[in-house]
This record gives structure tokens, C-alpha cells and sequence, in this order.
């Protein structure tokens, strides 16, 4: 494994630069596209929201327990509404583990670099069965599913609809890249690429998400039809800045109008400056 602090480097420089990282064919069209004016310690504060998330849903899902039994006393909140393991094979479920595992140590290194004190402060969040329905119900325009779609059901599932979580962080490509190329060979291409489609309406900011089987001519370097971390022409991983990530997660379109899989919203001083601006 990689030696932990160029792992927190790599992490902190993808913090920090949010704001510079625009792929060749990214067009930035409106203000609601742009990033907020922030310091690199709110950016890493608001991005310690997803990396909290990521770590409590996947260690729950895998192994059925959450950061603290891993870490003890890394950090402090309410525990996750609906948290559920989930039915994988053991060699997935390894896989779902590991990069759960993960994600706690980036955590941790945070406190140890005195960037963050512990307890970590964490959000409510929400990792039931019920959270992700709602956003495949959309995807699927009904009201409810018949029978209600569960992510915790099987791997299929799991990863079509994990990659609302994985799929929009800072630091997650790696995460989101074992993901999809694990369970490329049992996609549910049709659920995959819905859901995409809910992703880049909520986002508001063109196409970015992107299911797991791809045209060839939009593969890479237009040879390949598998999707393992969707990028641009160029192959350059897309960019999500915070009002993006909040309307996505939220699941109300509006970064403002907190619900989804953060039912209380993002904890944090550049989340509290979007809201207290109306920057929607």
C-alpha cells in the first residue's frame, strides 16, 4: 500500500486546487457552475463530508459495523439512519470492505496532520434502502418501483447506485474505478446509465456521470465500451464543484434544500455560506 502521507498529499492537492481543475472540454456556462470562493481548510472540511459518508455506508454494507468500531473515537455524531450489510459474494464483499478500510485511514491521517481534531464532527446521514430508492424512482419515473428497488440486495445493485456516493467526491475515483471494473461483468447497464442520467439532472452542469457500458465512440480513446472512471474526450476525470455535489446528494437539485442521503446537510462554514447566500 501506498505510505499514508503521500496518500493525504495527493488527497490535500486535490483539495486544494478544486478551483483550478478544469478539463480541456469543460465550459463553465453560469455562476451556478463555478466554484464558491473558499479557503483549502473549508475545502477539505466540506470534502471530509463525503469521505465520512463513504467510509460509514461501505464498512456497513460490508462488514456491518461503522468508523468508530474501526478507529475508535475518530468521530462523534449521529449514526447512519438505515445502515444495512449487504448481500455480496465474500470476494466483493473483501473488495467493499478494503475500500471502506481506506477511507478511514484518509480520515485519520487528517487528524494526525493536524488539519482536522478528533472527534471528526459527522453529519447525519442516511444509508437506508429507502435513501437510494428515491433516487431510482426518479430515474425511472414511478413513483415506487415494483418491488421497491433495494441496494443492499445484490452487487448489481449496489454498485449501480453507489456511485451517487463514489462516484462525485474529490478523492474517489480510485474507490469508484474498483467498483465498476469489479463488477463490470454483472452490470445492470439500463439501471447504470438511469441513474447517471438523475446524477447530471440533479447536478445541473452538464454530462458527467456516466453508466458503466459506454458507446465505443465515447470509450477511451474511442476503443473500448467498458467505463471504468467516466472522463472526457481526453480521458481526464470530470469535476464537480460544491453545488454540484450538494444538489446531487441532497437529491433536490437545489444545494440550498438539504434531504437525500444528507437529511440535515453538510456540516461546515462553506456549506453554511451557500446556504446563507441562496447560492442554489
Amino acid at each position: 500500500m501506498a505510505n499514508p502521507s503521500c496518500l493525504l498529499y495527493a488527497f490535500l492537492l486535490l483539495v486544494a486546487f478544486q478551483s483550478t481543475m478544469i478539463n480541456a472540454n469543460t465550459v463553465i456556462h453560469t455562476p451556478q457552475c463555478r466554484p464558491v470562493a473558499a479557503s483549502s481548510n473549508e475545502k477539505i472540511i466540506f470534502s471530509v463530508n463525503l469521505l465520512l459518508y463513504q467510509a460509514q455506508f461501505l464498512l456497513h454494507a460490508s462488514i456491518g459495523v461503522g468508523i468508530n468500531d474501526v478507529s475508535p473515537g475518530l468521530v462523534q455524531g449521529p449514526a447512519p439512519i438505515g445502515a444495512t450489510t449487504a448481500n455480496f459474494s465474500n470476494s466483493v464483499r473483501r473488495v467493499i470492505e478494503e475500500v471502506g478500510l481506506v477511507t478511514v485511514g484518509h480520515l485519520r491521517a487528517l487528524v494526525q496532520a493536524e488539519i482536522l481534531d478528533a472527534p471528526i464532527t459527522s453529519p447525519l446521514i442516511d444509508v437506508s434502502a429507502e435513501a437510494y430508492a428515491a433516487f431510482v424512482n426518479v430515474a425511472f419515473n414511478v413513483s415506487t418501483l415494483t418491488p421497491p428497488f433495494n441496494i443492499y440486495a445484490n452487487s448489481p445493485s449496489f454498485v449501480a447506485a453507489a456511485k451517487l456516493v463514489t462516484g462525485i467526491g474529490l478523492s474517489q475515483a480510485v474507490g469508484l474505478g474498483v467498483l465498476r471494473t469489479l463488477l463490470n461483468d454483472v452490470i445492470n447497464s439500463t439501471l447504470s446509465n438511469r441513474t447517471s442520467e438523475v446524477v447530471n439532472q440533479l447536478g445541473g452542469c452538464g454530462v458527467k456521470a456516466e453508466g458503466l457500458i459506454v458507446p465505443l465512440q465515447l470509450g477511451a480513446e474511442n476503443r473500448t465500451t467498458s467505463n471504468v472512471v467516466p472522463a472526457d474526450v481526453n480521458s481526464l476525470a470530470y469535476v464537480r464543484f460544491e453545488r454540484e455535489i450538494l444538489r446531487i446528494v441532497y437529491g433536490t437539485g437545489n444545494a440550498t434544500m438539504p434531504g437525500g442521503l444528507y437529511p440535515g446537510g453538510f456540516i461546515g462554514s462553506l456549506n453554511r455560506r451557500i446556504r446563507d447566500l441562496q447560492l442554489s
